[in-house]
């Protein structure tokens, strides 16, 4: 998976993508730190990148910290966090 990385995704979680193979690029590599969330949503476009799933990550590190499973349901409308023991019978 290619993912691009914002500025404020705590470090720990890219060094944890990067040890789970994935492709990890922060906007600063690319040249668009503090840019406006629009460039930086055309670039992840036109480059088939992923962006907005890391901020759910940086958002919930806390959760992703304390539980040893979760499934993380992502949609237009925002996401969902399920723990797995509670999905459980």
């Amino acid at each position: 998976m290619r993912i691009l990385a914002d500025e404020n995704l705590l470090f720990d979680i890219i060094l944890r993508l990067q040890q789970g193979k994935h492709e990890v690029m922060l906007v600063s590599d690319v040249g668009l730190a503090g840019r406006e969330d629009l460039k930086i949503l055309e670039y992840v476009e036109k480059e088939n990148l992923i962006w907005h799933i890391l901020e759910v990550l940086d958002c919930e590190a806390g959760v992703f910290k304390m539980e040893k499973s979760v499934v993380v349901v992502v949609s237009k409308g925002g996401y969902r966090i399920h723990k797995v023991r509670n999905l459980t019978k």
